[in-house]
């Protein structure tokens, strides 16, 4: 159990560092519109008949990390000062 504790830990701090790297990617795109749409084409969505796999899982919590990076990127946009 003591593994299991440290690994989720160590994904938690992952998932973290992914989602700096995923708004990063998503702001070389030319407009913050283009970066959401961008972070949005990853997300993989779960299937119809989700019965919580370790696979469908992990696609769950990489779809809610894309989301947050989604989050990140609008609230970047929406910070810029109305012209």
């Amino acid at each position: 159990m003591n593994n299991f504790l440290k690994w989720q830990d160590q994904l938690e701090d992952e998932t973290a560092t992914c989602k700096e790297a995923l708004v990063n990617e998503a702001l070389t795109q030319p407009t913050y519109r283009k970066a959401i749409n961008f972070l949005k084409s990853l997300k993989q969505g779960l299937p119809t008949a989700y019965s919580g796999t370790p696979e469908q899982v992990i696609a769950n919590l990489m779809d809610s990390v894309i989301e947050d990076a989604i989050i990140e990127v609008r609230n970047k946009a929406l910070d810029q000062r109305i012209n």
